[in-house]
């Protein structure tokens, strides 16, 4: 059987099983084609691998760090710790004088107690005009020793106390830190003292 190749004006008899030239170049030719396009991709591929690290690594280290942008950091890094430490310093001082100054407060107040205590030894009405009756003077140094009185009787819980000397006797409320009654020595030595949980002599 005889195969025929359309030529330009002519015809070619070929045998069959006999392979053209026609046919071998254009093998060879799309040969060679598909040969460039895989070479071209494995370049591409190459080169977007190379390319991955490179890229990360701009992205991580977007620009270089010199020895003067190091020391910047280090000193805002000192100068942040210091800030730190000079706020932990105050707030500390701050507390102690907060606790000394508390302290010193109820130290004050407690002398003024005490000193008030002292001081609140008065006399009332009815006792003033018997110690005037009896002629009685009330020395700052009597004062003293009844707010002595008054001051011990605290100590021991008393509540009326007979505070006494050989010429004179008081009876004093210890709570209100009064005289509520005053008594010559003859007088104290005819009277039953009812009442009164502790005596002090004067």
């Amino acid at each position: 059987m005889i195969d025929k190749l359309q030529g330009v004006g002519q015809s070619v008899p070929v045998r069959a099983g006999q392979p053209s030239a026609t046919s071998g170049a254009a093998a060879q030719a799309f040969g060679s084609m598909l040969q460039e396009q895989i070479t071209r991709r494995d370049e591409i591929r190459r080169e977007s691998v190379q390319a991955i690290p490179q890229a990360v690594t701009q992205s991580a280290i977007p620009q270089t760090v010199t020895q003067s942008d190091v020391a910047q950091i280090m000193r805002q890094s000192m100068t942040q710790a210091v800030t730190q430490a000079d706020t932990r310093r105050t707030v500390t001082q701050t507390a102690a004088q907060a606790v000394t100054k508390t302290a010193t407060q109820a130290d004050t107040r407690q002398a003024v107690t005490q000193a008030d205590t002292r001081r609140t030894v008065n006399f009332s009405k009815h006792a003033l005009a018997r110690a005037e009756e009896r002629g009685i003077e009330l020395t700052p140094d009597l004062m003293g020793k009844l707010a002595d009185s008054v001051e011990k009787a605290q100590e021991k819980g008393a509540k009326n106390i007979l505070a006494f000397s050989n010429s004179q006797a008081f009876i004093i409320n210890i709570p209100y830190g009064r005289v509520i009654t005053t008594m010559s020595g003859e007088e104290m030595r005819e009277n039953i003292f009812t009442n009164i949980d502790g005596a002090v002599l004067l």
